[in-house]
């Protein structure tokens, strides 16, 4: 498995090709929630492609913080997994050659220390709302995983990428379908 440092380099470069100015504040000490076994970070998700920047940063601020020896992993839909274009990506950030049931995850998670779960709990729901908004999440079972993992949840939500999205006119028989 990946450690965080390992992205790290990349996932900088990513972030400050795609914005021109980023903050964070945190709320918490960062290198205290370093030294957690493990943690459950829960990120609004936004547009399709707004979750990188927090992921980026959030790597960076971790790295920076003594996080570099961290197991980061994402949850991914097993859509991307039956794609071969968008299969790579999902093997980058889940970790996994193959999507992972909801035993298998917390078992995973359990057993490993200086580990990570990141979840996106709106998933695609985002994809049809205000972008602005908190939509309801796809799944809570995030909660359980942290709950049985003994693991805190790290809450990150981003602003800013609002913007990304493109408003598409679909008709209803089609939104209704997906």
């Amino acid at each position: 498995m990946k450690r965080l440092g390992e992205y790290q380099g990349f996932l900088s470069a990513l972030l400050r090709s795609m914005v021109e100015r980023f903050e964070f504040q945190s709320d918490d000490d960062m290198t205290e929630l370093m030294r957690e076994p493990r943690l459950m970070v829960v990120l609004n998700h936004g547009t399709p492609i707004s979750w990188v920047p927090p992921i980026c940063l959030l790597t960076e601020k971790a790295v920076d913080h003594g996080g570099d020896d961290r197991i980061s992993r994402g949850i991914i839909d097993k859509f991307f997994y039956s794609n071969p274009i968008t299969q790579p990506i999902a093997e980058y950030v889940t970790q996994s050659p193959t999507p992972q049931s909801f035993d298998e995850l917390l078992e995973q998670f359990r057993s490993v220390e200086r580990t990570d779960l990141v979840v996106f709990p709106e998933g695609a729901m985002t994809f049809f709302g205000d972008v602005s908004e908190i939509q309801p999440f796809r799944s809570p079972r995030f909660l359980e995983i942290a709950i049985r993992a003994e693991a805190p949840l790290l809450v990150a939500i981003h602003r800013g990428t609002e913007e990304w999205n493109l408003r598409l006119p679909l008709p209803l028989e089609l939104i209704q379908t997906v």
